[in-house]
């Protein structure tokens, strides 16, 4: 009969020790692999919104440049808006309005009202009622000639 000789401990040792290296490096792989597949997903989703952010600015930065189109084809009409918008304002406060009879001062003539003159330049100014008489002659005159 043959005696089983018992097993050293050092051999339990050795199989215990490559059994957690084994562990190890099975869950190393795993973790790496995890990690990898988070860092991949994280890195599309920044993809992503820098597209989405992208398609974004180019569609507004086409929308402002054609508004700059616009405005600059309307620019030109600016100075000419301001100056009307600036008569309108004067005409309002105005006594008298297109279409108004009025008596002239002088010689108490009645005269219809056909426009409101407006002019000046960038330290002075003036305002005329343009008017017809009852012949239809149309002449300028001041405001404070008039009833």
């Amino acid at each position: 009969m043959t005696e089983e000789q018992p097993k050293p401990k050092r051999e339990y040792k050795l199989y215990i020790l490559s059994a957690l290296y084994l562990i190890v490096i099975v869950w190393s792989f795993y973790y790496g692999a995890t990690n990898a597949n988070k860092k991949e997903a994280e890195k599309e989703e920044v993809q992503r919104q820098l597209n989405f952010m992208t398609n974004k600015y180019s569609s507004r930065n086409h929308y402002a440049d054609s508004l700059m189109v616009v405005h600059m084809r309307y620019n030109k009409y600016r100075h000419s808006a301001e100056s009307q918008a600036y008569r309108d304002s004067v005409s309002r406060m105005m006594k008298y309005h297109a279409g108004d009879f009025v008596i002239k001062k002088l010689d108490s003539a009645k005269l219809l009202v056909t426009d409101i003159i407006i002019g000046g330049g960038k330290y002075d100014y003036y305002f005329r009622y343009a008017v017809m008489d009852s012949s239809g002659k149309e002449t300028q005159i001041k405001p404070e000639l008039l009833y």
